[in-house]
């Protein structure tokens, strides 16, 4: 099948083995730094669940730099869980005290990747937003529609948001690299319709800071997945969130374009070797598998020596297969 292509560019510095990166926003950034983790990039990868709003976003960066650490009284109980209107429903814990210090040591982990880590990758999921009390909320929590107030962000409301917080975190770590990311994840409960008119105002006020900001870059991941791959064959069954498919095509684009070739040279080597690991043997106990798993054994420690990356925990699972066969 024709498709229409659409590669992506980037005038920073190539991505290359021992950076830092911290990954925040939709649920397709947990897909994309997954990728990145799985191929040993140090990467944090949303520490207060998914988020979806712009100004959500921020708000926990800002707290973060700023070291404004949440209270008691920032929590609500529902159905025996203690839970945020900053956070994801998947950070609730059944105790307050616990939800409490779980929320602030995220909050110490992600203040620590903003300061030190190299990139950020921040992608935005939706500019529907609900207020409580004239403050937007990232997650309603299944709390009833009537204590929200809902709207659509315009798009110079998202940008002088997240322009005056990136302007900050920029201060503090000069050394970042910002790419941000617009979902395409479709949010068909807030209709079709308004799902466009809230990705469009996104789009725009990504355009805007990218303009306005030499620190930042735009991925067209949207682009990638709703105008290049264009088929609900590139969906999970719900019609809504692309599966591995579509992120596969991401992925690719993304270590073929953004990665050093000396990342790319090391990513397939570590690639074979996480296949050798994860193959299943049909006779585990015979003495060719023994044979086979030193074969593993002794390529995780040439990866290591070759490339100053840490196999120390997929060798412990080798030696451990091996005791066992002895």
């Amino acid at each position: 099948m024709e498709r229409l292509e659409l590669n992506i560019s980037t005038s920073f510095p190539k991505i290359e083995l021992g950076e830092k990166c911290l990954f925040l926003g939709s649920c397709f950034s947990d897909e994309i730094g997954n990728k990145f983790k799985k191929s040993k990039i140090d990467t944090l990868i949303n520490p207060f669940g998914v988020l979806f709003h712009p100004e959500s976003l921020v708000k926990l960066i800002n707290r973060a730099i700023d070291q404004d650490f949440f209270k008691k009284t920032d929590f609500f109980e529902f159905q025996d869980y203690w839970f945020n209107y900053e956070m994801s429903g998947a950070m609730a814990k059944f105790d307050r005290n616990e939800a409490l210090e779980f929320a602030n040591e995220n909050l110490k982990k992600m203040r620590e990747y903003l300061l030190s880590c190299d990139r950020v990758f921040i992608t935005f999921g939706s500019s529907v937003e609900r207020r409580v009390n004239g403050n937007i909320v990232a997650n309603c929590h299944k709390q009833p529609k009537n204590l929200f107030e809902r709207s659509i962000s315009s798009s110079d409301s998202v940008f002088f948001a997240v322009k005056t917080c990136l302007d900050k975190l920029i201060k503090v770590n000069s050394k970042l690299k910002i790419y941000l990311t617009v979902s395409p994840v479709r949010h068909v409960k807030e209709g079709l319709v308004d799902n466009q008119i809230s990705k469009a105002n996104l789009l725009i006020a990504s355009n805007n800071l990218v303009k306005s900001l030499n620190y930042i870059e735009y991925l067209p991941v949207y682009e990638i997945v709703i105008d290049c791959l264009r088929d609900y064959s590139f969906f999970k069954d719900d019609l809504v969130h692309p599966n591995s498919k579509a992120v596969n095509n991401v992925w690719q684009l993304i270590k073929a374009n953004l990665f050093t070739d000396n990342f790319n040279k090391f990513e397939k080597e570590l690639s074979k070797f996480q296949s050798a690991m994860n193959h299943n043997s049909l006779f585990p106990k015979s003495s060719a598998h023994k044979r086979f798993l030193s074969s593993i054994l002794a390529t995780a420690n040439n990866i290591e020596g070759k490339y100053k990356i840490d196999l120390s925990s997929e060798k412990e699972i080798i030696n451990l297969c091996l005791k066992n066969l002895a």
